[in-house]
């Protein structure tokens, strides 16, 4: 008994998978969105806009960046009410495999958007200062660790490494 490769229409996406819980199942409605919010509608939101101009009101974002970069970036910070942004296809699923990989690349390079979105602009000096903070933290415990070392072992005694046998 030979079996035949399945279509390319069933081998595509969930559509088996989708069938075989259709059969099985009662009925169980596929999600036709992103479950996870979009980068621009995450920046946007009330609670990481608080959180990002908390930091970067912070001196350590003072002692880091120039207070025009931060005046310009908190004045130019957004509020927007959390929504999911609609899924855009220029090119529905169903025929994406006829479309040659180049064009498809091209296609992403095209729909990225070009100016700097001053959320996002935020989120990265959010993301200097917080690592100027853990980087300054390594350090202290760094020194800390090694004049520990100073003070337990004698500058003259020998230290022996390997196993032992």
């Amino acid at each position: 008994m030979s079996s035949s490769p399945l279509p390319d229409h069933l081998r595509d996406g969930r559509s088996m998978y989708s069938e075989i819980i259709r059969d099985l199942s009662p009925k169980i409605d596929f999600a036709e969105h992103n479950a996870i919010e979009n980068t621009a509608g995450i920046l946007a939101s009330p609670t990481v806009v608080r959180h990002l101009c908390e930091s970067l009101e912070s001196e350590d974002a003072r002692a880091l960046l120039s207070n025009e970069l931060i005046a310009q970036v908190l004045n130019g910070v957004a509020i927007s009410p959390v929504r999911r942004a609609p899924r855009s296809h220029i090119i529905p699923k169903s025929v994406m495999w006829l479309v040659p990989e180049r064009l498809r690349m091209y296609k992403k390079r095209m729909t990225q958007p070009r100016s700097l979105d001053n959320n996002l602009l935020a989120l990265r000096a959010y993301i200097v200062v917080a690592m100027d903070r853990r980087l300054k933290a390594d350090a202290c415990a760094f020194v800390s660790k090694s004049n520990f070392q100073k003070s337990v072992v004698p500058a003259n005694a020998k230290i022996q490494s390997g196993t032992s046998r």
